[in-house]
Formats: C-alpha cells, structure tokens, sequence
C-alpha cells in the first residue's frame, strides 16, 4: 500500500483475542455454568450499550446476574471484572505495532470499548506496556459513539489530524471497514495474519481488496469477486462485475481501485466498500 502515514488498529481480536470462553474458565469449570455466565455477562444485548457510554460496569453486572443462580453470581462477576487481564496477544500484532512506531507513521487505535476500560487500562501493566506507545486512543464509550458511525471515524481523524487519504484502519469486521471507508480511510479487514498486514503496510506494491459490494464515485454499483495478479508484470488486479445493466465483468488495477479522484475540488475515494454482497441482497 502507497503513501500510508497513519495506522489505526483495533483492539480485539486485533490486537488481543477476545475470548469469553476462556475469561470465563479461568473461575469456572463446568461448561453449562459457562455458557450461562457467557450470555448473562458477556452478550452484546448488554455489551452494545456498555460501548456506547449508556451503562456502567457496575450496571452490567446487576443485570447479568439477575438471571443467574445466585452460586453463579460471584465467579459471573469475577470472571467480569478480570476480562480486561485475559486477552492474550494474538501473535505477531505487538511487534508491528512497534514496527509501525520505529517507522515513523503516526500509530492510533481506535476500539468499541467500555468507559470502565478506558478509566483503568493503564493500571493493567500488560495492557500499558501495549497500548502506552500510541499517538492516539480513541475510545467509544466516553464518546458515546461506535463503529461504524461516520461519527467516530471523522472525531478520530479530527482529534489526530489525519489526513483520510493517507490512513488505513486494521479491524476484524467488515462493516467496520465500510464505515472507515465510508470517510475516506482505507481499510484491511484483519484475518488473524500480522505477516500479512505486515506487507500491505511495509510494501508498495501490495494491494487489499475485500470482495464484497462497492459504490463507483460516479454512483454505480459493483461486487468485487477477488483480487489476482497480471500474468506477464504480476500488478494486482480486481475482478468485478457491475451490479447494473447486463452485469458486465472487468478487471482493474488494484492500486487504481484503492485510490481517490477530485472532482471539483472535492476528493472521492473511487470505489467504497458498502459489505457483504450476499449479506446487502
């Protein structure tokens, strides 16, 4: 990827695997009883709203154990008040957030994550010897809002001085990516391979595309199939059909696909991700 200044990550299941599972058996044992804790505390019913600054920890966990046994009731909160300390680091996503630094681009993250967290991660010694190095932190429930608003991403390129063009966003969920795309950042939708994200970042050349539905600047739509090479020069190419008329099948150079045009005087990406094209049928 060309001309990429600032890096903007996630935070889980980017950066530290967020797992209920595993944050629940580390106090119990029984799978039942962890299944129960799991949708009682950790479901987004009550996670939705906890992003979004409209509940407290403390609310939380009133509600979660209204429907547990009373048994449950202290290892459910233990298991709570701990997740923040059993995020293991998914491999290989610290050493690039510390080559991101030592290369010079501007490194910010930008998380749905609850007030609680935002008030104690730097009293967690794993969570600030990760997170302390950062230009920037973004936070969705002090704000009150959360991906993929429009909302959040512009704050975060206005708090930072971002230029759109020149940021990309790391994020394991698709319409997350269509909300940064949806103001100009470029985004990679992390599968769980730093290498990978570690040559689209480092190297020029490499293109990302996320096969799904697009919008043209001009207005059409188009379903990107996949990303191939040229067979003589191998330059990335994105093969599509368009969503209108007879559906016609082309191929574009990817970096032309990921670049932005002016016209007049305002700057357009050229194709936007708006997601899935079988989940927008």
């Amino acid at each position: 990827m060309k001309n990429i200044e600032n890096v903007v990550f996630d935070f889980g299941n980017v950066l530290c695997r967020y797992d209920p599972d595993y944050m629940i058996s580390r106090f119990l044992s029984d799978p039942e009883d962890i299944a129960a804790v799991k949708k009682a505390m950790f479901g987004r019913d009550l996670w939705n709203p906890l992003d979004a600054g409209m509940i407290s920890d403390g609310e939380l966990k009133h509600v979660g154990c209204l429907s547990l046994p009373e048994r449950l009731h202290a290892p459910a909160c233990a298991a709570y008040d701990a997740w923040e300390c059993n995020m293991p680091d998914i491999p290989g996503m610290r050493e690039l957030t510390v080559k991101v630094k030592e290369a010079g681009k501007k490194l910010c993250l930008l998380s749905n994550i609850s007030v609680g967290f935002a008030e104690k991660w730097q009293s967690i010694p794993k969570l600030y010897s990760l997170l302390s190095p950062f230009d920037g932190l973004v936070f969705s429930g002090p704000l009150g809002i959360t991906k993929p608003s429009k909302e959040i991403f512009r704050y975060l390129l206005d708090r930072y001085g971002l230029d759109p063009e020149k940021t990309v966003f790391i994020d394991d969920a698709k319409k997350n990516i269509a909300g940064a795309e949806s103001v100009g950042i470029r985004g990679i939708l992390f599968e769980g391979d730093a290498e990978k994200v570690s040559r689209l970042l480092f190297d020029p050349e490499e293109e990302t595309v996320i096969p799904g539905r697009y919008r043209h600047f001009k207005g059409n739509e188009y379903e990107a199939i996949g990303l191939g090479r040229h067979t003589e020069t191998g330059e990335p190419l994105v093969f599509y059909r368009a969503l209108y008329g007879e559906g016609g099948l082309w191929a574009r150079p990817a970096a032309m696909w990921n670049d932005t045009v002016e016209r007049g005087g305002v700057k357009y990406k050229r194709f936007t991700y708006l997601g899935d094209a079988e989940e927008m049928k």
